[in-house]
């Protein structure tokens, strides 16, 4: 690859960062109409693209970019006030030149529409009042006028909403196609479709996520979820998926915006001299002014200050000195695989050390101990390097939470800020990027059920404005991501006296106040008086638990009545790595998360209890817990018959249970590994790992363990 093509992929970066600068600064204007480093910081962000697409003959991208530059510059020099509709069509544009840049960066040809939508802008700019937006009418090849579909704004976007539309529409065909579809099958047909909808409303699928509605209502009637399919039914959802698919896959790889232009020749470590010359001075121009500069004294301002060249010329060949500088600076993009692979070959070389280290030969005190023990820190010192390089930081995802506060508030009509704490917290790249859809999910929840409208609010002495909090924190091995608002809080009796309406639980069982908030996470529980496409089918934050169990995570609920909720999630920093307590059970090993362990205890005769309609539970500090007993679970025949063993008390997303074991063999760090394919699977299993005595161990999932025993916690 040249120096060419390394700085147009650097451009394409920038231009990322300066989009997401610019509709951060956007935002913030929305917020505050007086903030004056806003706008200039919008205005610098849409500039510095605009240069550099014209740097890069992307006349497309050019264009755009100063279609908005024009606008904020007459909002910078007062000219026009800040507006609501000024703010969002901003926004909307801000979107459209990171579908330019996407379109760029794969090379698709230029789609019709740019244009209009410049000329709105154009049009809020000469007349000064609210002009409905242009929309672009030619549809996409294969694509009937009704299903036109924008382009997102982010490839990597793009890739994970195909992928994970795929995936949606692919478990709904497996949930159809397995004959007769049960309530649990029909309500997790209506969790895809209810999945789908929210991220194609979030990357602006707007069609998509229309019919993903529609489809899901289908599912719905007045008394909560369908519980049977009819043939028809059946083979019409068949077809939606089969719909759905296809838009998203024309969504996601039909014609998009702009075509990557030519880099201008030239050596990388062009002057700024050079780069001014490329935009229109002569080479004799500029070196006579760089002959006569005085000590200290800059070209660019020298020629400005001569009314040779206007100081935007100026900044523009700035921004492009620092774009070439940065290509040289040793900057290298690694593929995702290539990290994972470096991990798992930095857990096998662990692993071999482990058993080394553990061999009966080897001699105490010895040399070769000596340098099994220099090799093991050595290794440690690597696996940590390895793990830094698949971290990053939150800062990306909470951001998108910015946009989505916006969207939604104005759609409601409600006034909302999100405060942001803790960006800067890393975490493994494969969590962060599973966080965004239950972070969404709870967002949408907190604007549209939490928070009151600005006359509830007055009436109940608030400010308002409502306010959302969205903070990170690092706590060892664990990230505590904690979302707060200032709300209404959740009132445990109502959730109580709709749990028992909807049969979910019985009038007289007794429940904590922290089972009761969590009866929110049961699917198609709802406390809505009525369903919108925001919320209010009691599907979302059943996503977000099951992706937050995914994860390894646990997610706890705090509220007062009238003060507002707060949600505390607990997730690993990684999932590569997990430090695990060994558990035997006759001849086999079972591993635990060492996050997940409480307390541990020898079983005492007659301490188990077997209770009608509950099963076999335990007493611990005052609480009756249900027992897990692993060799049961798992068939072991070669495990001690009995009540014998150890109670190993471990907490899940509900509560706590017990396991009961033979023993503890200690604790060790291990990679996991996935399940082999030909084992049976079973839901309380979350992976293996290779111990170093060189067995095979097998990853309990709390989460999903007691469920698995059949016991209800």
């Amino acid at each position: 690859m040249n120096d060419n093509d390394e700085l147009f992929k650097l451009f394409l970066a920038e231009a990322r960062d300066h989009l997401e600068h610019a509709e951060e600064s956007l935002l913030a204007l929305g917020k505050s109409p007086d903030d004056v480093e806003a706008v200039q910081a919008c205005f610098r962000a849409l500039h510095s693209i605009k240069g550099c697409a014209g740097f890069f003959d992307l006349i497309r991208l050019q264009d755009l970019s100063h279609a908005c530059e024009h606008l904020l510059d007459r909002i910078r020099t007062q000219e026009l006030s800040v507006t609501d509709q000024r703010i969002d069509a901003l926004l909307q544009m801000v979107s459209h030149l990171g579908q330019v840049v996407e379109g760029i960066e794969c090379g698709r040809a230029d789609q019709p529409g740019i244009e209009a939508d410049a000329a709105h802008l154009e049009r809020l700019v000469e007349v000064g009042t609210n002009v409905a937006p242009a929309v672009a009418t030619s549809p996409m090849p294969a694509a009937p006028v009704d299903t036109v579909i924008t382009v997102p704004p982010d490839r990597a976007l793009l890739d994970d909403f195909l992928a994970e539309a795929r995936e949606l529409m692919g478990r709904v065909e497996e949930l159809l196609l397995s004959s007769p579809a049960n309530p649990e099958q029909i309500r997790a047909v209506m969790r895809c479709f209810h999945t789908l909808k929210g991220i194609s409303a979030y990357v602006g699928f707007p069609l998509i996520e229309k019919r993903a509605h529609a489809i899901e209502d289908s599912l719905s009637d007045k008394s909560g979820t369908i519980t049977a399919l009819s043939d028809e039914q059946r083979r019409a959802l068949l077809a939606a998926a089969d719909e759905l698919r296809a838009m998203a896959s024309r969504a996601c790889l039909g014609p998009a915006h702009g075509e990557p232009g030519r880099v201008p020749p030239g050596d990388s470590q062009m002057r700024i001299g050079d780069l001014l010359v490329s935009q229109g001075m002569t080479r004799e121009e500029v070196e006579a002014a760089a002959a006569s500069l005085k000590p200290g004294e800059r070209l660019g301002d020298k020629l400005v200050a001569e009314g040779r060249i206007p100081r935007e010329t100026v900044e523009t060949a700035a921004v492009q000195q620092a774009l070439i500088k940065n290509a040289s600076d040793g900057f290298s993009r690694v593929a995702t695989a290539k990290l994972e692979d470096l991990v798992n070959l930095v857990g096998e070389l662990l692993i071999s050390q482990a058993m080394v280290a553990q061999d009966p030969d080897l001699q105490p005190g010895s040399r070769l101990q000596l340098a099994v023990n220099r090799q093991s820190r050595t290794l440690r010192s690597l696996q940590v390097l390895a793990l830094n390089l698949r971290m990053v930081p939150l800062k990306s995802t909470f951001k998108k939470m910015s946009r989505a506060v916006h969207d939604i508030a104005h759609k409601l009509d409600k006034a909302v800020d999100l405060k942001l704490a803790g960006e800067d917290t890393e975490i493994d790249r494969t969590i962060a990027e599973s966080l965004a859809d239950p972070l969404l999910h709870m967002i949408r929840n907190a604007v549209d059920h939490g928070l009151e409208t600005a006359s509830e609010r007055a009436l109940a002495g608030k400010t308002p404005r409502g306010t959302i909090e969205l903070s990170a924190t690092q706590s060892g091995d664990h990230v505590i991501i904690v979302m707060s608002d200032d709300g209404r809080g959740m009132d445990p009796v109502r959730l109580r006296r709709r749990a028992v309406e909807r049969g979910l639980i019985a009038a007289e069982g007794s429940l904590s106040q922290q089972e009761i908030y969590h009866l929110i996470f049961i699917p198609g529980f709802s406390t809505a008086d009525s369903v919108t496409d925001i919320s209010g089918r009691g599907v979302g934050m059943d996503v977000v638990r099951r992706n937050v169990q995914s994860l390894k995570g646990s997610i706890d609920i705090a509220s007062v009545l009238g003060q507002g909720t707060t949600f505390t999630l607990r997730l690993p920093l990684t999932t590569a790595i997990l430090d695990v307590m060994l558990l035997r059970v006759g001849s086999e090993r079972f591993l635990v998360p060492i996050a997940s362990v409480i307390e541990a205890s020898r079983l005492e005769s007659g301490e188990i209890k077997t209770i009608l309609g509950t099963g076999r539970m335990v007493e611990s500090r005052g609480q009756m817990l249900p027992v897990v007993r692993l060799a049961t679970l798992f068939d072991l025949t070669d495990a001690p018959p009995g009540e014998t063993g150890i109670l190993v008390v471990v907490e899940h997303f509900q509560g706590r249970f017990a396991l009961q074991v033979d023993d503890i063999v200690g604790q060790q760090q291990v990679v996991i590994k996935p399940l082999a394919e030909h084992l049976p699977h079973h839901p309380g299993l979350a992976g293996s790992a290779i111990l170093a005595d060189g067995r095979v161990g097998l990853i309990l999932d709390p989460n999903r363990l007691l469920e698995a025993a059949g016991n209800i916690a």
